[in-house]
C-alpha cells in the first residue's frame, strides 16, 4: 500500500493525496481522523491535483494554507465556521462550511 503520511504546520493537521487506487484507500482508511474531507476535479469528472487551499475564520484570519497533491484533502479543524478558497490553474473557487464538534464534513470543489 503507498505510504500516505499527515503533514502538521502551524496547529493544524491535514493528509492530501488519492492519485492511484492504494493511495485512494489508504486515505479512506484514515478519513475518521479528519473532520473536514475536500475532494477537487473538473466538472467534466476529471480529478484535480495541485490545488493550493486556503481555509480562513469567518473574520477573514488565514488559519491554514496547503496545497493538495491530489483530488483528496483530509484536514482537521476545530469544530467552527470556516471559509475554504480551493485555486486550480488560477481560478478560485470558494466554499463555507461548520465543521462539527463529532464526526466530519464533505465538500466537493468543481471547476469549468
Amino acid at each position: 500500500m503507498a505510504t500516505i503520511r499527515p503533514v502538521t504546520e502551524h496547529g493544524i493537521t491535514y493528509l492530501s493525496g488519492g492519485v492511484g487506487e492504494e493511495e485512494v484507500s489508504g486515505m479512506r482508511a484514515m478519513a475518521p481522523k479528519f473532520n473536514l474531507h475536500l475532494v477537487f476535479a473538473q466538472k467534466s469528472g476529471v480529478y484535480l491535483a495541485d490545488v493550493d487551499v486556503v481555509i480562513f475564520s469567518p473574520s477573514g484570519q488565514q488559519v491554514a494554507a496547503m496545497k493538495s497533491e491530489g483530488p483528496l484533502l483530509f484536514v482537521s479543524l476545530p469544530p467552527g465556521r470556516y471559509r475554504v478558497t480551493a485555486t486550480s490553474d488560477t481560478v478560485n473557487v470558494t466554499h463555507w462550511v461548520t465543521v462539527p464538534a463529532h464526526g466530519g464534513a464533505d465538500i466537493n470543489f468543481y471547476w469549468g
